[in-house]
């Protein structure tokens, strides 16, 4: 008898139980057409659906609750994130381990989500369990437990003292670039936000208007049916607030004094370090294509990372922030582009990491780096290069269920509608290497904002400095 050597599985088949399959319960997919379909229901709530032709499905709802519409409409901050953190935490109608075991009874994985306009709530199940799920959403999103109220106020504060010094960067980068109170710029965490708070953001924010509920891998009328079941007879009257929140860019300098964070899960590092984020706004968002399409190109081209990559395809070896800034530069510990898109206002920006006594020299890389794109036009190659990347992460992308049911809930929020796929792959083909040097030489026009953090921050220059380096 034929054994394995090293096996945990045994080498005779036969002994294996077969898996058990009645073909009379199948579902008959292979005929159905991935088609994309939406209602609006008399509450004015939508509900969007793709099908997937799979036995999983991805349900949810997204709510245009973000803390900029907290901020420009309630006048609070720290409520928008309180939502995200009593997600799944039970209901008025059961407790945070009733609903947990239920949804593991129903192969459930649960989500949320809090960014800065939107608020996306998930659940990836079996798809017979469809009903029941879509039951537990209605009570996560429009019933949460709000007794539950401080313990989930205590773990958002310690969450937010281990992230990582990248993630406190980036947040400190919108400040820097809009403004304390502003928006977009106001910190998502406050430690003074009370029920009151919360329960006055809910009633202004949650109107049946702001709500998607949208599904992946799930029949749209058996969808639309649930919803009315679960969701209609609990929603609120419509609110008919103003749609859009105001911003203005105010570029500035915020630095923030601090010991390098201790992550769990990753080694600590006991030399000292300074990360900073250099970043120029972009006068536009999600709404215009063709504009975004050349920002995010941008972005691809410089790519960056870590010192350390394992290479392999798709890693962005070849991009400008590796070529010219990492591979030559070893003392700069990370060096990656990164964008901030918005629905009135985007940012383009690079965050790096060194020794605080290279602070200087880093700030200076970074500035080179973005000046060499705005005064030589990028290789053919170089803009080949990162045309495939830039399609190919995109595709790839919406090959998953769960990134598939987010593109379709957040375009909808955001549009109104689904752009084509085709439409995004056309806008990327169809930048120049003259669009890539005018957008990141007109962006070069303004002042940049700065940020960083780490425990010596004495190395840095003012911002002025910065300003006259970029120019």
């Amino acid at each position: 008898v034929y054994t394995r050597g090293f096996a945990a599985v045994p080498a005779r088949y036969d002994m294996l139980t077969p898996f058990e399959f009645d073909s009379s319960k199948s579902l008959k997919l292979a005929k159905k057409e991935a088609e994309e379909r939406v209602t609006t229901l008399n509450s004015g709530i939508r509900v969007v659906s793709q099908e997937t032709c799979t036995y999983m499905s991805a349900i949810g709802a997204i709510v245009e609750a973000g803390s900029a519409y907290e901020v420009s409409q309630c006048g609070s901050r720290g409520a928008a994130v309180m939502s995200e953190g009593l997600a799944w935490s039970g209901s008025l109608k059961r407790d945070q381990r009733q609903m947990l075991h239920e949804a593991d009874l129903l192969g459930g994985y649960l989500h949320c989500n809090t960014q800065r306009e939107q608020i996306l709530y998930c659940i990836d199940l079996l798809r017979e369990n469809i009903a029941p799920g879509m039951e537990l959403l209605a009570e996560s999103v429009l019933m949460p437990d709000v007794a539950q109220f401080d313990n989930v106020k205590e773990a958002i504060a310690f969450s937010r003292s281990t992230r990582s010094q990248d993630q406190i960067v980036r947040d400190l980068i919108l400040t820097a670039a809009y403004g304390p109170n502003s928006p977009l710029g106001a910190s998502l965490i406050n430690p003074h936000v009370t029920v009151s708070d919360f329960l006055r953001y809910r009633g202004t924010l949650y109107s049946p208007d702001r709500i998607v509920i949208c599904g992946t891998g799930v029949e749209h009328d058996q969808l639309v049916q649930y919803t009315e079941n679960f969701f209609e007879p609990f929603l609120p009257p419509q609110a008919n607030l103003t749609k859009e929140y105001q911003v203005q860019y105010t570029p500035d300098a915020v630095l923030l004094h601090g010991e390098m964070p201790d992550v769990p899960g990753k080694a600590i590092d006991k030399e000292d370090k300074v990360r900073i984020a250099l970043a120029l706004e972009l006068p536009c968002g999600w709404h215009n294509l063709n504009t975004i399409a050349i920002l995010s190109l941008v972005q691809t081209l410089l790519g960056g990372g870590d010192s350390f990559s394992a290479g392999g395809p798709g890693k962005g070896m070849y991009s400008r922030l590796y070529t010219d800034v990492l591979n030559y530069n070893s003392w700069i510990d990370a060096a990656e582009a990164f964008v901030h898109v918005h629905n009135t206002s985007s940012l383009l920006g690079i965050s790096a990491m060194s020794n605080p006594n290279h602070a200087t020299a880093l700030i200076d890389r970074v500035c080179t780096a973005l000046q060499q794109i705005a005064r030589t036009q990028v290789t053919a190659q170089e803009l080949q290069r990162a045309k495939n990347m830039l399609k190919c992460n995109v595709l790839s992308q919406l090959e998953s269920r769960l990134i598939l049911f987010e593109d379709l809930a957040r375009q909808y929020a955001t549009f109104g509608h689904r752009q084509p796929v085709t439409d995004m792959l056309q806008a990327i083909d169809a930048v120049s290497a003259a669009d890539v040097q005018n957008l990141v030489a007109n962006l070069m026009l303004k002042p940049p904002a700065f940020a960083a953090h780490g425990p010596d921050l004495s190395h840095l220059p003012s911002l002025s400095a910065i300003a006259s380096n970029l120019s």
